[in-house]
């Protein structure tokens, strides 16, 4: 997975499985499963929830913190936009 593909992600409005992928391609695998329990949450609801919705915005920001601490603020940055 890269830019590219989430990106794609993204602008189908596949916010979830962006992040999804997102957390993947660091190397998160505890984001990963939430984003993956969120798409399923999404999936049975028919809709992506309010608390959901909170859980994905929290755990998009652990992320982007994470990737910070671990790559170089250019790569955050670019990560930051991307989802």
């Amino acid at each position: 997975m890269d830019y590219t593909e989430i990106e794609e992600l993204t602008d189908a409005n596949a916010h979830l499985e962006a992040k999804q992928a997102m957390a993947k391609m660091y190397g998160h695998e505890r984001a990963a499963k939430v984003f993956k329990a969120l798409i399923m949450l999404r999936d049975a609801e028919g809709h992506t929830t309010q608390p959901a919705q909170q859980i994905a915005r929290d755990w998009r920001n652990l992320l982007i913190i994470s990737i910070a601490k671990s790559h170089s603020v250019e790569e955050s940055k670019t990560a930051s936009q991307k989802i």
